[in-house]
């Protein structure tokens, strides 16, 4: 806000509080003003008056008598948390927009996936899983309590498996 606002602040301060007003014409020094002049210069105006119209409808409470010193500085911090919270919402929303726009992108990356495919892939696994069953009637043994033996059988087994889809298989 400008300096000229600042002092209407200030003037309808003192229409509102009376006796804050009286006081203040009382104030030996001017270098008291010219603070609360640059305090409220640090806000907007338009979240004061909210603070002020707020104090008189009775929607905030009032500052006490007592703290007429600080009155100023109250609406300015009343201000800042206003402000405050409409800097919040608009962080909200704005992350809730980028939220849908990044949504929308992953829906749409997740459509165009085209996986690789490699022919004969899942037949080589269900012929490797086939291979562990064999061993595993064979020997009468689980896969978890094999031999080095029986680990040489799959790995021969598994290499003869692989040559096959080697030789028949490619990327397409």
């Amino acid at each position: 806000m400008t300096e000229s606002e600042a002092r209407i602040i200030l003037d309808r301060i003192g229409v509102l509080f009376p006796d804050w007003q009286a006081w203040t014409g009382k104030l030996q020094s001017n270098a008291t003003v010219v603070g609360w002049l640059s305090a409220l210069m640090s806000v907007d105006i338009q979240h004061v008056r909210t603070v002020l119209a707020d104090w008189q409808f009775g929607r905030r409470k009032c500052p006490e008598t007592y703290e007429r010193e600080r009155l100023v500085y109250l609406a300015v911090e009343a201000a800042r948390q206003i402000q405050a919270k409409q800097t919040e919402k608009e962080i909200h929303r704005d992350e809730l927009r980028t939220y849908h726009a990044h949504a929308a992108e992953a829906e749409q990356r997740r459509k165009n996936y085209q996986p690789v495919r490699v022919a004969g892939l899942g037949q080589a696994a269900i012929d490797f899983a086939r291979a562990v069953e064999e061993i595993c009637r064979e020997t009468g043994r689980p896969r978890s309590q094999w031999t080095p033996a029986d680990r040489a059988v799959y790995d021969r087994r598994c290499q003869e498996i692989l040559k096959r889809f080697d030789t028949v298989s490619g990327v397409v």
